[in-house]
């Protein structure tokens, strides 16, 4: 197919590569009328849903052999419907669009990467384009420590992202990339993306982190990877040691350095995990008053909110924090159910290629089984900017393989 008939499609690229410097302006207003306002992001989602539209038609015949393709569609539909039985109906279509989008990046970088319309390689420069702004924002706050404050935490980045976990995941994406393809920088890129991801002081990013190393490592060198974790654990017994033998004084050293603290100690204000388990507790009942079919797609924060009790009257957030647990509330255990068959199919998809060709697809495993474990502790599918790119690259990639066995 020429090139020129393919200008649509590289269209995919343009919106990979402007969504998280967009995320900055996302207040801004671009039409209102009445007590309805279009911001920057919702205008640029309205043209991406027409977009994908004429591009899922056009392209409906490759997309078919998409791994999850009907999974995923279900699980749409099932978002979709739910509108008739939602608490919110406007944020159930609000939210429905999104996952559309996502689901749609998903199944054309597939088609265009099997078609040989867009390479992965290409789409992931396009990500990794696309952080250049929130990175250089993200830099910028650093220096002048002009971060968010969460709780005890001062000076949080987030670059142009929302949140300092949203900016953490795009990291983290770059850093799997980075790790992936051949970059002649890479020796100066990671380190530069691993301090920034520290002082984004988002645990569960780095965790991930921790979680795809250890598959690579598993899998590609054993005893290096068993000799770092030593080394890690040694380190680990040193600093409970001394924190047993001078209390007082390691104690004192530990809370006068942010980043140590924020992944050592916990304090009653900012202890997340604990958090987390008084969340999932409370949320158990509401699940079970409608187990099935849920209160509707993306309700989890007017619920959560109109239930909470008096212990978490003052959060400054009403989002899961698990996206298992969200689904489970949003779509009941029928939702939560197809989710898990979608990821548990692409898992095996993944594991398959990664057994027949580990240099190119242990990363797009590793990558997968991270963001499943991840959403345990995380709204990953909450996060947009991230979501896409993540979606993205994982069509294009499934996309790629499929072209070479054909």
């Amino acid at each position: 197919m020429p090139d020129r008939e393919n200008k649509l499609e590289k269209l995919l690229l343009l919106w990979l590569l402007v969504r998280p410097a967009l995320d900055g302006w996302r207040e801004v207003v671009i039409f209102s009328y009445h007590n309805t306002a279009i911001n920057l992001n919702a205008a640029l989602s309205i043209v991406i849903v027409l977009w994908s539209v004429v591009m899922l038609i056009k392209h409906r015949q490759s997309m078919t052999r998409a791994p999850g393709i009907v999974i995923a569609s279900l699980l749409l539909l099932f978002a979709i419907l739910s509108i008739g039985w939602s608490v919110q109906p406007g944020a159930t279509l609000s939210e429905a669009i999104k996952l559309f989008i996502a689901l749609s990046l998903f199944a054309l970088a597939y088609s265009f990467a099997k078609e040989r319309i867009i390479e992965p390689t290409s789409l992931a420069g396009a990500i990794a384009l696309s952080a250049l702004i929130p990175i250089i924002v993200a830099i910028y706050q650093a220096l002048t420590g002009a971060g968010l404050t969460t709780f005890d935490i001062h000076g949080r980045i987030y670059g142009t992202l929302g949140h300092p976990n949203v900016f953490a995941f795009l990291l983290l994406a770059l850093i799997i990339l980075a790790l992936q393809f051949p970059v002649a920088e890479k020796k100066y890129i990671l380190p530069l993306l691993g301090v920034l991801l520290l002082l984004t002081y988002t645990r569960a990013a780095v965790v991930g982190l921790a979680i795809f190393l250890t598959i690579l490592g598993l899998a590609q060198n054993k005893k290096l990877f068993k000799r770092i974790a030593l080394g890690i654990a040694l380190t680990l017994v040193l600093l409970i040691g001394l924190t047993q033998m001078w209390p007082r004084e390691t104690g004192a050293l530990l809370a006068r350095t942010p980043i140590i603290s924020r992944f050592t100690t916990t304090n009653e204000d900012a202890d997340s995990l604990a958090w987390r388990q008084t969340l999932v507790l409370e949320t158990i009942p509401l699940i079970h008053a409608r187990p099935l079919l849920g209160y509707g797609w993306g309700t989890f924060d007017k619920v959560w909110s109109d239930n909470r009790s008096q212990a978490h009257f003052w959060d400054d957030s009403a989002q899961a924090h698990n996206d298992y647990l969200r689904l489970a509330l949003e779509l009941g255990l029928v939702g939560l159910a197809v989710y898990i068959a979608f990821l548990a199919t692409l898992i095996i998809k993944s594991f398959s290629l990664a057994r027949q060709n580990p240099r190119h697809y242990l990363h797009l495993f590793a990558w997968i089984v991270t963001f499943t474990i991840v959403s345990l502790s995380d709204n990953m599918l909450h996060h947009t900017p991230i979501l896409w790119l993540t979606f993205a690259y994982w069509g294009s990639a499934f996309g790629g393989a499929d072209r070479h066995e054909a």
